[in-house]
């Protein structure tokens, strides 16, 4: 019995209990979701009286306040909007050099300008006496200043900006066949850039013939060019130019009436016949007026490595890419013939080669070039070989400033016909001379206080030999002496050019 009665009480315990413990658990989820509506509710209270602080501000804030604000914002924007307009519209004004250009962009004109003024003495110890200009000649030593270029140059863009002009307006200096103080035009042309790697351009302009001579006078690292480049350069014609351009190759073409002679400012005329004494002039020749029959040059260049605008000057500036650049070139021509009848030839015939290679280093730079001409001098019955080389390297040793070396050497080598051969050879007296050689040693320094826009430049030059007709040059300084006559001529130049 007893066994029976707690069997019963321990079934009504349990029954009991979980009669108690359904009841608790519900009630507890009855809480956590009072506690989830209390939260809710006391949000919504929150929102209301954030809701209610803000109309109140609202309503407080000053109408004249927010006009103003309003007022202030839409100036500052219209004076933004104003400022980038008179930009984009901008017709004058400066930006390496002046310029003007109309609004819509179709015309541009910049103005720039270059001067080098110079100071020189030059020291002959065998000077010619009596001989060319006597005040130059008679004197040992010499020295003065000079303004050796001035001139105002004028770029721009018509109608499109593939179609470009130049035109470089020059001041004399005291030259031979010059009128001292004139102002004359050098280069005039135009040129059309056809996006498709090819460019044309027309008019007066330098033949692109050796990298020297091509480089702009303000660009270059001694005060003048070498004497080697100044016999043999082809100077200016009046014609066409045809350029073809590819990522590393640039060919041009030049045809026109003909080469500029320049030994005929040294007053001597090799490549030209004598009887026409304004022949070596290609500067704004009249179009009918005796000059060639033919005239041809052709240049190629090849960019090895680093980019063609690092070769638009001669120095590598500290911290520059290395670069490396080679160029040939090829020139021929015939001279016109008077059709007066003679017993020999009256017209010149003239070829001539060049090429150069060139190095940038980043902070040093360097250059080699040989030239080559042949001219036939028609009626002076002569034949002249003249060829030579030269070198240059520079290097920097601080920021602004550089120091540089350069040697060039030039000789002439002839042959006269004192009675001319006929057509196969046969017959005449041939005569062989060397007619002179040359060299020309330079050092000098370079301080570029703002690139080559304001810079100093100082050269010593020093004469191996002997400087005679062909080799000396006014514009350089280092002029005609004796025999075995070794000058030592000083330049210092300051130059201003934008």
């Amino acid at each position: 019995m007893p066994t029976r009665h707690g069997g019963r009480v321990v079934k009504i315990a349990s029954v009991v209990l979980a009669l108690i413990c359904v009841p608790m658990s519900h009630a507890q989820d009855g809480d956590a979701l009072d506690e989830i509506r209390a939260e809710m509710a006391r949000l919504r209270e929150e929102n209301a009286r954030i809701r209610g602080e803000l109309d109140r501000m609202n309503r407080a804030r000053d109408p004249e306040l927010d006009r103003l604000m309003r007022a202030q914002i839409g100036m500052a924007v219209d004076a933004a909007m104003a400022q980038v307009q008179s930009e984009e519209q901008m017709t004058a004004g400066w930006n390496d050099g002046f310029f003007l250009a109309s609004e819509d962009g179709k015309f541009s004109m910049e103005l720039g300008a270059l001067v080098q003024f110079r100071f020189i003495h030059a020291h002959r110890p065998n000077p010619l006496r009596a001989v060319q200009d006597p005040d130059l000649n008679n004197w040992e030593n010499r020295w003065g200043f000079e303004f050796a270029r001035t001139d105002l140059l004028v770029r721009g863009h018509l109608y499109r900006p593939e179609l470009q002009y130049f035109l470089n307006l020059g001041i004399t200096r005291e030259e031979p066949g010059l009128v001292n103080g004139l102002g004359f035009i050098k280069d005039l042309w135009l040129s059309y850039d056809f996006q498709n790697d090819w460019r044309v351009r027309i008019g007066q302009f330098k033949i692109h013939h050796s990298r020297e001579e091509s480089t702009p006078s303000s660009a270059q690292l001694a005060v003048e060019r070498t004497l080697l480049n100044e016999a043999l350069n082809l100077g200016r014609t009046q014609g066409i130019e045809l350029t073809w351009s590819r990522p590393r190759d640039v060919l041009t073409f030049t045809t026109g009436d003909g080469a500029s002679d320049p030994s005929a400012d040294n007053g001597l005329g090799f490549y030209v016949a004598p009887n026409d004494g304004t022949l070596p002039s290609m500067l704004n020749r009249n179009a009918l007026k005796r000059d060639v029959e033919w005239f041809a040059a052709l240049r190629w260049e090849r960019l090895m490595y680093g980019s063609w605008s690092q070769f638009s000057d001669m120095t590598s500036p500290m911290g520059s890419a290395p670069a490396a650049m080679f160029g040939v070139s090829i020139h021929g021509q015939k001279g016109e013939s008077t059709k007066v009848p003679t017993a020999n030839r009256d017209e010149s015939r003239w070829a001539s080669f060049a090429a150069d290679i060139s190095w940038e280093f980043g902070g040093s730079s360097a250059m080699l070039a040989g030239m080559y001409g042949y001219i036939d001098s028609g009626g002076f019955q002569d034949q002249y070989h003249i060829y030579g080389i030269s070198a240059q390297y520079a290097r920097y040793w601080a920021p602004k400033w550089e120091w540089f070396a350069r040697y060039d050497w030039a000789e002439l080598y002839g042959q006269n016909y004192n009675n001319e051969p006929d057509s196969i050879g046969n017959g005449g007296t041939v005569g062989y001379f060397a007619q002179s050689d040359s060299g020309v040693l330079a050092l000098g320094v370079n301080h570029y206080m703002d690139g080559h826009n304001f810079k100093w430049t100082t050269d010593l030059n020093f004469t191996i030999d002997q400087t005679d007709d062909l080799f000396y040059s006014n514009v350089a300084g280092i002029l005609k002496d004796g025999e075995d006559g070794q000058q030592m001529v000083l330049r210092s130049q300051l130059q201003l050019s934008f």
